[in-house]
């Protein structure tokens, strides 16, 4: 035990002695939303790529090797972003070959990286993190990410600090404890302990590995010691082992955290309540694409359904909501597929109210053939609760409308909307 402690103190006093002499010659670090392609790079990989001949395949290499960087801070993000777009299996392994060629370090990949790890691009992010980071040792990332930290300690990159807490809470606290506790080596010693054994304790994918009871008492226990802490860094590690692990989520624990001001706690806190409201509403998406490719299938628009399918095809491989890595990430998707339906519907509308499409055809042919209710009031309530739409329809098929209207008013209320339009049409 008293080797431990000598280490611990000793570790304490080289991260304090290394991250304050930091001074950075690079410049403020900038987090970015989006790669922007290269078009010169972008030329070369293809060049690369399609390359018949040794060569042409060294020749492309070496243009690539100049076009870099020092580092090849220039070439990682185009090298991801090219995987992005891949549309082959070829294109998609180029990357790894590159840097295989090249012999490309891990802290080079991790600092080319590290400025779009906050993108809202899921593609790119699940390519990014799935794809290369998460194979790098979180020692690695760490040593990356700290000195640019370090320096602007005051407001410090959200999506780096996210990132190491949310690859290994435990492992991200010990990293940042140095940082911001430098003058008292008790508080710090202590904080390191609780922290190191989260670490020994709480494997990485929860979603793939379960705690042995002895290990969930050890984390419970180093919970509630830190739990006495205000400090965010240290509040931001108990929240992000609850939204990991359900079984730490104690009342008292979830009422402390949610007093916490700093945004990524916050943040956080969020993704703990949001994400069931937001797998509900993931579910709720599929439900509405599925009817409507039923309603597509009726009105046997070749243009439309193939619209249609194509935002099937974006729902199907957004993955179920369970497979998002966190409420952030399924928050972004379901906006996305929200706005692609409230699109489809829109153009769908527009062209009844044209006479693109016969309003029979569009409205009354649906509500004869289908018989599930959700089914029928999902189309009434998007489609024919639009005046203009409802003013589109003959006489005869204004009759027929509200007979059927009639009969679904007591299963479906969107009906009676419709049936106060349909009483206000002159």
């Amino acid at each position: 035990m008293v080797k431990a402690n000598t280490f611990l103190k000793v570790l304490i006093m080289f991260f304090i002695v290394i991250y304050n002499g930091l001074v950075s010659g690079e410049g403020r670090f900038v987090e970015k939303k989006e790669i922007t392609p290269d078009p010169v790079i972008q030329s070369e990989l293809k060049l690369f790529n399609n390359a018949t001949t040794e060569e042409e395949f060294y020749g492309a290499l070496g243009k690539l090797k100049k076009l870099g960087g020092k580092d090849y801070e220039k070439l990682i993000p185009q090298l991801m972003y090219y995987k992005t777009k891949a549309i082959d299996t070829k294109e998609a392994m180029l990357m790894g070959v590159v840097i295989e060629q090249l012999n490309i370090s891990e802290r080079c990949i991790v600092k080319g990286l590290m400025p779009y790890l906050g993108t809202e691009d899921l593609r790119l992010k699940h390519d990014m993190e799935e794809g290369i980071i998460n194979s790098i040792p979180f020692e690695v990332i760490a040593d990356c990410f700290l000195p640019v930290i370090n320096q602007q300690k005051k407001d410090p990159p959200k999506s780096l600090i996210k990132y190491l807490y949310r690859r290994n809470p435990g492992k991200a606290l010990t990293a940042i404890v140095p940082v911001y506790i430098t003058d008292d080596i008790k508080e710090s010693y202590q904080i390191l302990s609780s922290s190191k054994n989260i670490s020994y304790a709480l494997p990485e994918n929860p979603l793939w590995t379960s705690l042995s009871p002895e290990a969930a008492k050890s984390i419970m226990k180093e919970i509630e010691l830190l739990s006495s802490k205000d400090e965010w860094f240290i509040q931001l590690c108990i929240a992000e082992i609850l939204r990991q692990r359900p079984q730490f989520r104690q009342e008292w624990l979830i009422e402390k955290l949610e007093k916490c001001k700093h945004p990524l706690v916050q943040e956080t806190m969020w993704e703990i309540s949001a994400r069931p409201v937001l797998e509900n509403k993931r579910r709720e998406i599929s439900i509405k694409i599925s009817t409507l490719d039923s309603f597509t299938r009726v009105l046997g628009d070749s243009a439309i359904m193939k619209d249609a399918y194509n935002i099937g095809l974006k729902d199907w491989q957004g993955g179920k909501a369970e497979s998002f890595n966190t409420a952030e990430e399924l928050k972004i998707f379901v906006e996305q597929m929200e706005r692609e339906i409230d699109s489809f519907i829109l153009s769908i509308k527009k062209r009844i109210i044209a006479g693109e499409i016969p309003f029979d055809k569009a409205c009354l042919q649906f509500l004869k053939v289908r018989g599930e209710k959700d089914l029928k009031g999902f189309i009434i309530g998007e489609i024919l609760t639009d005046p203009e739409v409802v003013k589109k329809a003959s006489k005869e098929e204004l009759e027929e409308l509200e007979n059927i209207l009639v009969n679904l008013s007591e299963g479906i209320p969107q009906a009676n909307k419709v049936l106060e339009i349909i009483k206000n049409n002159p």
